[in-house]
């Protein structure tokens, strides 16, 4: 990667996340050379609680992007100027673009899930199993139904939770703990069990994962879960998260410089990601 050099011009992109990772750095940067942009982006560390005053600084000190993670994605919804009308269909939010001062938000999450959902044939007819009801989980059934897939069931710890994403959709749902003994053609984790410092964790066990044929896992840090590692050894076919992490990201960077993403290149940095 060039090295960038910052001037008073450069335009700042940031990520904002309770714990951030360094994805977002080290694509973003590596796109900005790679089309002689200035621009820059770094990830910054936001406490829960805190996200008012860190969208009050993006507005005030000119921060021409800002992507948004766990766990602010809802919240942010009601912080922004504006929402784009995917962004506002899903009730959540991960990238905010600033333009002069006007925060609008996008859902580039449902873009990155749609580009990894719809290669997989007669998703419309698949019985499908997915764990959370946060922003991803909200993302990730937008793109199912884009995919026009309707025999999904939606499982949380909160019941309400579950019962409200499905309720949009036209989902149905189910208990936790259910995911372990339903058979269905895919599951997917939109949660952040198995995620850094967790890594021992998995959202089903060796005997649950053989009841699915496909398996999707959100998470990216780190790069291989223990989901993903199990399910390789039994021969499943396997979504990672980083794809669909990549192409949200492509997405974002297009909306933040109006500027074609280096896919390719993004691409190839996937394994510095840590």
């Amino acid at each position: 990667m060039n090295k960038l050099t910052i001037t008073k011009d450069t335009q700042l992109c940031i990520s904002i996340a309770e714990r951030p990772g360094n994805f977002g750095t080290v694509l973003m940067n590596a796109a900005f050379a790679k089309k002689k942009l200035d621009f820059v982006y770094k990830a910054c560390k936001v406490k829960p609680g805190q996200l008012t005053e860190a969208l009050a600084g993006v507005r005030a000190l000119n921060i021409r992007g800002c992507g948004v993670s766990m766990p602010f994605k809802m919240e942010a919804v009601h912080l922004v100027d504006s929402l784009d009308p995917w962004a506002q269909q899903i009730g959540a939010i991960n990238t905010i673009v600033n333009t002069n001062g006007h925060l609008k938000g996008y859902n580039t999450d449902a873009h990155g899930a749609y580009q990894v959902l719809k290669p997989i044939k007669n998703l419309a007819h698949k019985k499908i199993v997915m764990i959370g009801g946060g922003g991803v989980a909200r993302a990730i059934s937008a793109a199912l139904k884009k995919c026009k897939a309707s025999d999904v069931t939606i499982i949380c710890r909160d019941v309400n939770e579950a019962k409200i994403l499905a309720e949009q959709w036209g989902f149905t749902t189910d208990s936790w703990g259910q995911h372990e003994k339903i058979e269905a053609d895919m599951f997917i984790n939109a949660t952040p069990i198995g995620m850094k410092p967790k890594v021992n964790q998995s959202p089903l066990s060796p005997r649950a994962i053989r009841n699915y044929e496909i398996i999707m896992d959100v998470v990216i840090y780190p790069n291989e879960t223990k989901l993903l590692r199990m399910a390789r050894g039994s021969g499943k076919r396997l979504v990672s998260g980083l794809t669909m992490s990549l192409n949200q990201s492509a997405r974002q960077f297009e909306l933040y410089t109006g500027s074609k993403a280096p896919l390719q290149l993004m691409k190839g940095l996937i394994s510095q990601v840590s």
